[in-house]
């Protein structure tokens, strides 16, 4: 193999890298809260309501933290591991099959990047569940269908995030509409340091939302941890009242 021929391949691999760290960051900075919050407050309150409406067959609550966290660290993890890349590569042939481009009216990107997003994210995140320890499918399942549900905002999010980032770290022109002209004359230390922002203050908002979660979600509840003691307790109380009578009885 001669020189060139490396120096090529290794600028190939680098820029596809690159690339993965881009589409990775851009979907996980819009995806991540969104999902935080529907592990937690939103299996918690959809819970009660089907509770409230007498439907015994469906038992949810919020995932603990702990297993919600675990599943975005796992999802973060599959994701940088070509995961995003894939997402990126893909949702770019499928705006070839198309004719989608950033030309295109917005509505029309953001109807694509909604069902192409829904498709997609579904098989990762039930793997991520899977692999973060969640072994209750009803939860695992209804995850993944507000999931598709939220995709209606975060897939138009998403793809719009690729295509700023893509531009920010000077992989590709973003040319759409409603890329802000401030933005797109900045320089690129600029675009890096706004990108970086983003990505903390989506960290910020995924531990306000896991700051916000009742502990009792992430623990037993109170009635379940009554009913593991309630045993115990009344066995005291009947040796207690025992103990009481004998004492109080005149053996003269």
């Amino acid at each position: 193999m001669t020189l060139e021929k490396t120096k090529y391949i290794g600028n190939k691999v680098k820029n596809a890298l690159y690339k993965n760290l881009s589409d990775s960051t851009a979907l996980l900075i819009v995806a991540s809260p969104i999902q935080a919050a529907v592990d937690t407050f939103g299996l918690e309150y959809l819970g009660r309501a089907t509770e409230k409406l007498g439907m015994d067959f469906i038992q949810l609550s919020a995932m603990s933290d702990e297993n919600s966290i675990n599943a975005k660290i796992g999802v973060a993890t599959l994701t940088y591991c070509g995961i995003g890349w894939a997402y990126g590569t893909s949702r770019d042939i499928s705006r070839k099959i198309f004719k989608i481009n950033q030309e295109s009216k917005e509505k029309i990107q953001w109807l694509h990047d909604w069902i192409y997003t829904a498709a997609f994210s579904s098989t990762v995140l039930g793997t991520a569940y899977a692999l973060a320890g969640e072994s209750d499918t009803t939860k695992i399942a209804t995850a993944l269908v507000i999931s598709a549900a939220t995709q209606t905002v975060r897939g138009p999010l998403i793809g719009y995030s690729t295509d700023c980032f893509r531009d920010m770290l000077k992989i590709k022109e973003c040319k759409r509409t409603t890329y802000p002209d401030l933005v797109k004359q900045s320089t690129s230390k600029t675009k890096k340091l706004i990108a970086a922002g983003t990505v903390a203050a989506s960290l910020g908002i995924m531990s306000l939302i896991y700051a916000a979660t009742p502990n009792s979600w992430s623990n037993p509840t109170p009635e379940e941890t009554q009913s593991q003691i309630e045993p115990e307790n009344q066995t005291n109380i009947k040796y207690s009242g025992l103990e009481n009578k004998i004492q109080e009885t005149d053996f003269t």
